[in-house]
């Protein structure tokens, strides 16, 4: 963008600077906001025609990628107390930024969690710090921490357009632009009680969210219930559903075998747990609408999309910095599985940088900094069964950062040996209570299942390094979920 100043064409940032100086304070912050949004609008339709040129990357998405890498480096060593360590960090810049980011220690949530307070900036953090994440609820090892998204909403909108082929804005113009299927509780008068007397299993939400203007409960999911989730959409006939795969298919199933679902989304997209092909297929059947899936994290180190009706992956380059690395910490070669390590540009706050986000994934190759994921092979389903051996996905069932006990949990697991009833296996903290231990007890007892637990102090790792939210030892259940996933 050019600007004409004394007759002379300036770019905006040369403009910027050589106004900033002598306009007054609030006309200097409009210029700021306004190059603020220009960048914005040029680097969502950048990610635009990445998503529909199917992740092909060019150099210049490469060196944007480079560039915001570098910076968060010299960023961390300069800002964040851990970082220090690593003086070579300042030097950080396109040309070595990848190299110089090699040198440094691959992190988890454990170590996150032993080093918290120097791992985070010390200059933009503080003890009052408004915007927190929480994370764990599908790995049973919750952790919070606090958040800036700064390139959320972006890749969000670029999302939306490509879906849809419509802006975002005229997207949340639409009343339920933008519907969701999630843990949250419907409440009426703030009750969740009397939502469910009078058949309500939603909740509204701000008419600009990116995530949508009314949350559906997948915790009520169910045969008798579903027909109350098609009425209300239909009434309100979203532009976009998106939300836990398995709810989504549960709704799809429904409508394919009522035929009582009156209109027709634009499209679908799922999120927060693993959806195999065949059930992207079979939501786009039952749905008439292509099925896109959006792989992230609540952390925000990256953010990758799928073309409609596929299970390949393209994770940003404007987001992070993405690396599948083998047991050793090694890259692996194109066709091989390994561990997913990401550095995000989107947390200024906390930085995650090399940190393994605990899913192993298929390497696709890299191509104009755009990393394609051929597979997700970490994320698995985690059911149990009631009394009656009703399948109950714990993805929107027992979301604990739901919960007011969850910051007193370290780590946890849930293992069933019989229907109706499951072993909560648990590392807590010392401030776990009884109270604690009653929430449980009543969110188990909703879907009529009992708990016992067990309190331990370690939980094992699988080989691929997780801990397994379910053990199912059910044959009939993991039969069914190898039916399911082939």
């Amino acid at each position: 963008m050019q600007i004409a100043i004394h007759g002379k064409q300036l770019s905006a940032g040369q403009f910027f600077r050589k106004t900033v100086c002598y306009i007054p304070r609030h006309a200097a912050a409009a210029v700021r906001k306004q190059l603020q949004y220009a960048a914005k609008q040029r680097e969502q339709r950048a990610l635009l025609a990445l998503m529909r040129s199917e992740g092909k990357g060019t150099a210049r998405t490469e060196k944007l990628m480079r560039r915001r890498l570098a910076a968060l480096l010299r960023e961390a060593a300069a800002q964040v107390p851990y970082y220090r360590q690593f003086p070579f960090l300042a030097a950080a810049d396109t040309d070595n930024c990848i190299e110089l980011l090699k040198k440094l220690p691959v992190t988890d949530k454990a170590f996150v969690r032993e080093h918290e307070d120097s791992l985070r900036n010390a200059v933009l953090y503080h003890d009052a710090y408004p915007t927190w994440g929480h994370t764990g609820a599908t790995t049973g090892k919750p952790l919070s921490f606090p958040t800036s998204y700064v390139a959320e909403d972006t890749h969000q909108r670029a999302l939306y357009q490509y879906m849809t082929g419509m802006d975002f804005t005229d997207i949340v113009r639409h009343p339920f632009g933008i519907v969701t299927f999630c843990g949250t509780r419907p409440l009426l008068n703030g009750s969740e009680d009397e939502a469910l007397k009078a058949h309500i299993y939603w909740k509204s939400e701000p008419a600009d969210a990116f995530y949508g203007t009314l949350d559906f409960c997948s915790f009520y999911e169910s045969d008798d219930c579903l027909p109350y989730y098609v009425r209300k959409l239909n009434e309100i006939q979203p532009l976009v559903i998106r939300g836990y795969s398995n709810a989504i298919l549960s709704l799809a199933r429904f409508a394919a075998a009522s035929g009582t679902l009156a209109f027709r989304p634009k499209a679908v997209y799922v999120t927060s747990e693993y959806c195999p092909l065949s059930a992207m297929q079979e939501i786009s059947r039952g749905l008439d609408c292509p099925v896109f899936g959006q792989y992230g994290q609540v952390e925000g180190s990256f953010f990758g999309w799928t073309a409609p009706n596929s299970d390949v992956y393209y994770l940003s380059p404007f987001y992070g910095y993405a690396e599948v690395l083998d047991d050793q910490g090694n890259p692996v070669e194109e066709g091989e599985t390994g561990h997913l390590v990401v550095t995000g540009f989107g947390n200024r706050v906390q930085p995650w940088i090399r940190y393994d986000s605990g899913d192993m994934v298929q390497y696709g190759g890299r191509e104009g900094g755009v990393l394609c994921l051929s597979g997700l092979k970490g994320r698995g389903k985690d059911f149990i069964y009631d009394a009656d051996m009703q399948r109950i996905p714990l993805v929107g069932f027992m979301d604990i950062h739901y919960l007011k006990c969850h910051p007193h949990i370290r780590q946890y697991q849930i293992q069933q040996d019989e229907p109706g009833a499951v072993l909560f296996r648990l590392v807590k903290t010392s401030s776990w209570t009884q109270e604690d231990e009653d929430e449980i007890h009543s969110a188990f007892a909703r879907k009529h299942l009992r708990v016992s637990f067990a309190y331990v102090d370690s939980i094992p790792l699988t080989t691929g390094g997780k801990v397994l939210l379910t053990v199912q030892h059910i044959k009939a259940a993991q039969a069914d979920d190898a039916a399911c996933c082939d």
